[in-house]
């Protein structure tokens, strides 16, 4: 099979397979999560025989695909014999097979058919997922800080929500800059390059971005699409943390002016950050996606 790099000329393709599978709603699958963070040329895909294989190489970590993806058939036998064949690329290589990002059906054949492979949970990289009407209303006990959050932060400043486009890449830019340098870290996974390929090019992802400006300053920015007809996938959300309440603010904003007529939100997983972990599961998540690794 012939590997390209994940770029903008594979979506339909992609998206093709996706279309019909049942790992759609899972956020590695879509096809804006493969291109947007393919930094360096680690994402690459395949279709052959009809079915779609993706090999991530991030730095540091082994080669692995994602569950290969017969096109339009979900059985069980199809998915085996896609397996194979994907282990038997790893071997003609010389690589150890493995694959990651298998949600509990993928690691249920995993367990069933090919149980010479070692299964593991994946937590750092679940997905939350949560009832949209949840994150707009914030309604109930268990939100009643969010809600304080909001309220201290409309008290504070004149506000408002704006819909933002790609001409404004250098002003989103610069509050990840910002952002970046208030949480003191470092940008280890590209997510900066990431978030600037979403701006410039979210016409042709299908992505919407929404901020919160404050006396015509941009303050917080989410980014997210449509990932099915019932769920919507948020990729970023960043702000400047000197607005008491602001992430509060951005979070249910967002959702109230882009995702209203959706059922569930996926707001992707926490990477095994503490902090971020926290504050995923401080908004109470209907679910999350189980993703495990298999390794032969």
């Amino acid at each position: 099979m012939e590997f390209q790099s994940v770029d903008l000329c594979l979506k339909a393709m992609i998206d093709g397979f996706t279309a019909s599978s049942n790992l759609k709603s899972v956020s590695n699958y879509a096809f804006s999560s493969l291109y947007l963070w393919n930094n360096g040329d680690v994402i690459s895909a395949a279709a052959e025989d009809d079915v779609l294989f993706v090999l991530q190489r991030f730095s540091g970590n082994p080669a692995a695909m994602l569950m290969p993806i017969p096109y339009g058939r979900s059985d069980e036998e199809s998915r085996f014999r896609a397996v194979k064949t994907a282990e038997r690329w790893f071997l003609e290589h010389d690589i150890k097979p493995a694959f990651a990002a298998l949600d509990t059906e993928s690691a249920n054949l995993f367990a069933k058919r090919l149980p010479e492979y070692t299964l593991t949970e994946d937590r750092d990289n679940e997905d939350y997922v949560y009832d949209a009407r949840s994150l707009i209303t914030l309604s109930g006990k268990k939100l009643h800080a969010k809600r304080n959050h909001i309220n201290k932060f409309n008290s504070l400043y004149e506000s408002e929500y704006v819909r933002i486009t790609p001409d404004a890449v250098n002003e989103c830019l610069a509050l990840f800059d910002l952002w970046q340098e208030n949480s003191a870290g470092y940008d280890r996974y590209g997510e900066r390059e990431a978030l600037k390929k979403a701006i410039v090019n979210m016409d042709a992802l299908g992505l919407v971005a929404g901020g919160i400006a404050v006396d015509g300053k941009l303050v917080a920015l989410s980014v997210g699409e449509r990932l099915t007809d019932d769920t919507a996938l948020i990729h970023f959300e960043k702000a400047d943390s000197s607005y008491a309440g602001i992430y509060s603010v951005i979070n249910q904003r967002f959702a109230e002016n882009e995702f209203s007529d959706v059922r569930l939100i996926n707001r992707e997983e926490d990477m095994g950050i503490e902090g971020l972990r926290k504050s995923k599961l401080s908004y109470n998540p209907t679910m999350l996606i189980q993703k495990y690794t298999a390794k032969l």
